[in-house]
This record gives structure tokens, sequence and C-alpha cells, in this order.
């Protein structure tokens, strides 16, 4: 099964082209939304706003959206820098990837060495 990080890095160079031209960023004109939220995190929100750190709780979703959006945008410039490359090789040159159970195995062993 694909994780959502998986099934991002196909998408890496797809987003990285909207990145490049602004397309996909967020507006800052006010869209009114209705969403279900846990007991704990509407808890959270009213805590924040109550502890003054923020006026309301649009503006703790609007924060939490931006680390979300940062956050993303991290994980795509990761992907896209670090990850494709390697993917990209793997596929053309699947004689040189390492089989996971001796990768693990040599983790196993280093960390006996070192315990």
């Amino acid at each position: 099964m694909m994780t959502r990080h998986a099934s991002r890095f196909f998408r890496a160079r797809e987003l990285s082209s909207l990145a490049e031209t602004g397309a996909g960023k967020m507006s800052k004109r006010p869209q009114t939304r209705t969403i279900d939220l846990s007991l704990e995190e509407a808890r959270f929100i009213d805590a924040k706003v109550a502890s003054g750190a923020y006026a309301s709780a649009s503006d703790v979703v609007c924060d939490a959206l931006e680390a979300l959006a940062e956050r993303d945008a991290r994980l795509e410039e990761w992907l896209t820098r670090d990850v494709a490359s390697v993917y990209d090789q793997m596929k053309s040159q699947p004689q040189t990837a390492i089989p996971a159970e001796e990768v693990f195995a040599g983790l196993r062993a280093r960390r006996r060495a070192s315990s």
C-alpha cells in the first residue's frame, strides 16, 4: 500500500513546476468553511485563543495551514532534490540496489557492536 508521502513522491516533479509558476499558493481572500473537529482539537484551538497567542480560531487554523504548507513544500523539495535521483537510478539500474534484509542485518550488527 502506498503511503501519502510515497504517493507525493510520484507527483514531486509536477508539484515543483507548480511551485515555480506560483500556482497552488494559498489565497489570503477569506473563504467560509465548515469543518468537524474532535473535542481535543476544538479545545486546543480554544486554548490558543484564550492564551492571547491568537485573536480568533480562524487565525489558529490559518497559522496551522501555513505551517502545513511549509512542511509540504520542504518535503516536496527533499523528494525532488534527494529522492528522485535515487529512485530514477534504482528504476534504470535495479542491480545496484541492496536488498532490504541485507541493510537491516547490517544495521542490527552495528547496533549490537555499539552496545
